[in-house]
């Protein structure tokens, strides 16, 4: 399905209701800033979501179903990961939605959940409001009460950028957390499990400082890196290409900014080492550690008074609103 409003478009996907790709206006031009995957029609085997992995799409819950098996102790959840979660980013975004559209610029999604799940489902709204900017509304039908992370996942391209000339700019705090072991093995430029550390000045693997504002990291890595007090917007600035994307969401629903770094570092397929591209993520959720250890409540997180988890009540929707915002710089 295709919205558009004057030159600029997007394409919505009905599996994962994931915003395929898009174009926008910054100023006078208009660009794709967005991630768009090189392997929608490679015929190797994956799975559904790396298939049609995109610009952005909501995750419900947000996570992998288990977490990494060499995760420190202070990272370990007490209890496994949820019987009826067996999806990364949830079941939401392995399966085709029911789309509706209601007019050029915009679009209902919806999708009903097992009935095993506390989702009974989901709902989203979007629309294309302006040539520059995409407003979004994500709803959750609760089916009982339940602690879980939630988030959505903006990713926008950073290929053929040149190391450290892209530039993060975070409305609020810049407190930052690094995933608590690499995210792929060998390839972290990041030390793993720094805690409560500016994110200009974190730790690399190699032992010197980095500002992690200033992207992409030279060579190829893969890197997860929570901002826990991002105060609702974190932009991504182009000066390359001549234009700023803002990521703009209410973080009293979603505390957090879970932000994917990756930088050419997986090297098996279908990303082949192809991918430079940066997930800007609103979430409320302990990095993508999933159920178990996103409830718990032993984790750092959980100790620094951080909840990192949505509270669903039975019989009501819980719901959220965001947008992306082209400007030209």
């Amino acid at each position: 399905m295709r919205l558009v409003n004057g030159s600029a478009w997007l394409e919505l996907d009905p599996v994962g209701a994931i915003v395929r790709d898009a174009a926008l206006t910054a100023g006078r031009s208009v660009v794709k800033p967005f991630f768009d995957n090189p392997w929608h029609r490679d015929p190797r085997e994956m799975d559904t979501l790396t298939r049609h992995l995109g610009a952005e799409w909501p995750c419900v819950p947000f996570g992998v179903p288990q977490p990494p098996a060499d995760l420190p102790k202070e990272w370990q959840s007490p209890q496994n990961g949820p019987g009826w979660n067996g999806f990364a980013h949830g079941y939401g975004a392995h399966s085709t939605w029911t789309l509706t559209q209601i007019n050029a610029r915009s679009a209902i999604a919806e999708i009903a959940y097992p009935e095993t799940t506390p989702i009974v489902g989901l709902r989203r709204h979007i629309e294309l409001v302006a040539q520059n900017e995409i407003r979004f509304r994500l709803e959750v039908d609760a089916r009982f009460d339940a602690e879980v992370p939630l988030g959505i996942h903006p990713v926008v391209s950073l290929a053929g950028t040149e190391p450290g000339t892209a530039k993060l700019d975070i409305a609020g705090e810049e407190t930052a957390w690094t995933f608590p072991v690499d995210v792929e093995p060998g390839m972290s430029f990041l030390a793993p499990d720094q805690r409560r550390v500016p994110i200009s000045t974190l730790r690399t693997s190699a032992g010197g400082q980095v500002d992690a504002r200033h992207l992409p990291f030279p060579g190829q890595s893969e890197d997860l890196v929570l901002l826990s007090a991002p105060g609702g917007c974190v932009s991504l600035s182009r000066p390359d290409l001549g234009y700023c994307v803002d990521i703009r969401w209410n973080d009293a629903d979603l505390p957090f900014c879970l932000l994917w770094l990756s930088n050419r570092g997986r090297d098996y397929a279908p990303w082949d080492s192809r991918v430079c591209a940066i997930g800007i993520e609103p979430v409320a959720a302990a990095f993508d550690l999933g159920v178990p250890v996103s409830t718990a409540r032993s984790t750092p997180l959980a100790r620094d008074g951080l909840q990192s988890f949505v509270r669903l009540v039975g019989g009501t929707t819980w719901q959220t609103e965001y947008s992306i915002l082209m400007r030209a710089t």
